[in-house]
C-alpha cells in the first residue's frame, strides 16, 4: 500500500522513502529516460554482503513481553525446523508490534538459515522499513546502514526471481534510501523496470511520480499520477499529488473538485491539512 507522502506548498515536499533530491536526481531521471534497462555497460556497484547487523545500541529496546521473551530464550538452543519456527513467530510478533527495526535482525538470521526467495525478500523489506522509521531517519548512519543491508538481501532475492515486482520495487527504494549518489540511478532504473514488466503497477508509477515532483518535471509527474488514478480511482494521495502538480503547471482546472474529493476520501490528518491549504490557494 502506498504511504501518504504529501507535497506541502511550504516546501516540506516529501518524507519517508523518497531520499534522492535536487539536481542529482534531476540528472539521473533525465538520463534514465534515455537509458535502456538492458544496457550492459551500466557501471557495476559492489554490493555489501548481507549479514545480521548488531545495531542494538542505537535501537530503542522492546517493552517486556513474556511470550516474546520466552521465544527469544528458546532460540539460543534451537536448531533446524524448531529454530525456523521460532524465528517465524518472533518476526511476525515484531511486525504486529510495528517494530521492523528489531524484526530485521531476526529476518536476517532466518534468511541465513534458509536462503529462499521469501526469506531473502522479507529480510530486505524489513531492513528497508526500518531505515524509514522516524527515529532512524534522525541518525543518518543508522538509516544508511539499514538501507545498505536491505540492498544486499534484495539483490540476492531478485537474483532468484528477477521479475518479482515487489522485490524490484523495494530494491529500487533501498538503493535510493542508502543516500549514495552512485546508487540513485540503480534505484530509479529498478523502479522503472517494474513499470516495464507491469505498466499497471500503481506503486511503481506513484514512486516515479514523486521523483518527478522533486525535480519539478511537472508534465512527467502528472502523467504518472494520472496513470495511478486510472488504476486506483479513489487513491486520495495520488489525487492530491496530481492536483498539486497541475497547480504548479498553471493548469488548475478541475483541481478544486479533486481536492474536495480528497477530503471526502481520507481521514489522514496530514493529507487533509495539505489538501485544505492547497484548496485555499487554487484560483
Amino acid at each position: 500500500m502506498m504511504g501518504t507522502e504529501i507535497t506541502v506548498k511550504s516546501g516540506n515536499l516529501l518524507r519517508g522513502l523518497v531520499i534522492a533530491t535536487g539536481v542529482v536526481v534531476f540528472v539521473l531521471l533525465f538520463f534514465a529516460d534515455k537509458t535502456s534497462l538492458n544496457n550492459k555497460k551500466t557501471a557495476e556497484i559492489t554490493v555489501p554482503q548481507a549479514r545480521v547487523v548488531d545495531a542494538s545500541a542505537s535501537i530503542p529496546p522492546l517493552a517486556p513481553d513474556e511470550k516474546f521473551d520466552a521465544w527469544v530464550l528458546a532460540l539460543k538452543d534451537a536448531q533446524g525446523s524448531q529454530q525456523k519456527a521460532l524465528l517465524d513467530s518472533v518476526i511476525q510478533h515484531l511486525q504486529q508490534r510495528n517494530r521492523p527495526d528489531h524484526a530485521a535482525a531476526y529476518a536476517a538470521r532466518l534468511a541465513q538459515t534458509d536462503s529462499s526467495f521469501n526469506n531473502l525478500a522479507l529480510a530486505g523489506s524489513l531492513h528497508l522499513q526500518a531505515s524509514q522509521l522516524d527515529y532512524v531517519l534522525q541518525d543518518t548512519a543508522l538509516s544508511r546502514n539499514f538501507a545498505t543491508q536491505a540492498i544486499a538481501w534484495l539483490v540476492r532475492a531478485t537474483a532468484l526471481e528477477p521479475r518479482n515486482e515487489d522485490a524490484l520495487l523495494n530494491l529500487g527504494m533501498a538503493y535510493i534510501a542508502s543516500g549514495r549518489p552512485e546508487n540513485s540511478m540503480r534505484g530509479i532504473m529498478s523502479i522503472r523496470q517494474v513499470t516495464e514488466i507491469n505498466p499497471s503497477n500503481p506503486e511503481a508509477q506513484f514512486r516515479l511520480g514523486l521523483f518527478s515532483v522533486q525535480t519539478q518535471q511537472w508534465a512527467k509527474a502528472a502523467e504518472r499520477f494520472e496513470n495511478v488514478l486510472k488504476l486506483e480511482p479513489d487513491n486520495a494521495v495520488a489525487m492530491y499529488q496530481l492536483a498539486y502538480v497541475r497547480v504548479q503547471m498553471g493548469q488548475p482546472q478541475g483541481t478544486k473538485a479533486m481536492l474536495e474529493k480528497v477530503l471526502t476520501l481520507t481521514s489522514d490528518a496530514k493529507l487533509r491539512q495539505a489538501a485544505s491549504e492547497l484548496l485555499n490557494v487554487v484560483p
